[in-house]
């Protein structure tokens, strides 16, 4: 369960909100809205936004960022004229609070400046090797029928490399033991190379980042931070034995060079031709 900030802490935040109004980001359900400062207006404690006819009478998650953090309330909206309002909350609370440890490689997908989702690495799918495991590489059909299931995006380039084939097989083969109630934010870190970078999500989160456009990826190492934008979605794929889940894959292409050398080095362990 999610513990709020404390009293003073609350205040704070709210009176620099109130103060700054910032870009929000407003999630209710699969679906998010986002609002520019100029798009609403503050009175009292209530904010005030055009109507969204889908947000009438919903409980939403309000985020924002504060001082390069990013934080939430929940509150109910209501209709009034022609504008629909929510009450300022009165508790605050941390969003995307997993706590980041930098010694395992993470990678943030940034929606927009308030909107985040993290995917951690899990040490049984290890990001700087694959082992080729022999009954899926003696097996073409196996290899041929994931490839078909893949859902590509209008004008994504259909490719993709052998060794993240191998490691979405052998996510598919164990999805149930990976996702559980322990898994961060409900997504995991699969894949990542210089072509592409490849997540396991619940489908609330999936969901939500195949429909915006993507504003970054960054990507964390022990030793290095990358930061790739624009970035977009290429393909998913939903888990059969699992369908809560989705595994999306997002093209790189627009990573510098030298980010691309580590990333092809890192797995591949061998010279990246520029």
């Amino acid at each position: 369960m999610q513990t709020p900030l404390n009293r003073i802490e609350s205040e704070y935040i709210i009176k620099t909100f109130k103060r700054d109004t910032p870009p929000i980001s407003i999630l209710c359900g699969a679906e998010l809205f986002v609002l520019k400062k100029e798009q609403y207006r503050i009175i009292n404690e209530t904010v005030y936004f055009n109507c969204i006819p889908f947000l009438l009478g919903k409980n939403i998650t309000v985020i924002f960022t504060h001082k390069q953090r990013s934080f939430c309330f929940y509150t109910d909206t209501l209709q009034k004229e022609r504008y629909l309002s929510f009450s300022l909350a009165q508790r605050i609370y941390k969003y995307d609070v997993g706590t980041a440890d930098y010694n395992i490689p993470f990678a943030e997908i940034h929606i927009n400046t308030s909107l985040k989702f993290s995917a951690f690495a899990a040490p049984e799918l290890p990001l700087d090797h694959i082992i080729p495991q022999k009954e899926i590489l003696s097996d073409p059909k196996r290899l041929n029928e994931t490839v078909k299931k893949l859902i590509f995006r209008k004008n994504a380039a259909k490719k993709i490399t052998a060794s993240s084939l191998l490691r979405i097989i052998e996510f598919e083969k164990s999805a149930q033991s990976f996702f559980s109630a322990k898994t961060n934010r409900g997504m995991l870190f699969l894949f990542v190379d210089n072509i592409r970078l490849v997540t396991a999500s619940v489908q609330t989160i999936s969901r939500i980042i195949k429909k915006q456009q993507i504003e970054s990826i960054r990507l964390h190492f022990p030793k290095r931070n990358i930061t790739v934008s624009p970035a977009s979605v290429e393909f998913y794929l939903p888990i059969t034995q699992l369908p809560e889940v989705e595994i999306i894959g997002y093209s790189l292409t627009a990573a510098e060079e030298e980010d691309k050398r580590f990333l092809y080095e890192n797995i591949y362990r061998g010279k990246y031709d520029l």
